[in-house]
């Protein structure tokens, strides 16, 4: 068996992809990733998840080790 692979296109075409949709909770992006049968966008949507997860964790990290610094996490 032949598993196919996509390629991803440059990163500005994925946040500027993004950039539109971010208002879209994670929650429903775990409802929109079951309901797609593309690969490619499954992908697109599971990394896109994957990173704003990531993100939060690394902001709640930050806070936690420099509570009162003078910019914002």
């Amino acid at each position: 068996m032949v598993m196919k692979t996509y390629t991803l296109p440059p990163l500005p075409f994925l946040s500027n992809f993004f950039g539109r949709v971010s208002g879209i909770n994670v929650r429903y992006l775990g409802h929109l990733y079951h309901h797609l049968e593309s690969p490619y966008l499954k992908e697109l949507v599971f990394i896109e998840t994957c990173c704003r997860v990531i993100k939060n964790h690394l902001r709640e990290a930050l806070r936690n080790v420099c509570p009162y610094a003078p910019y914002a996490f």
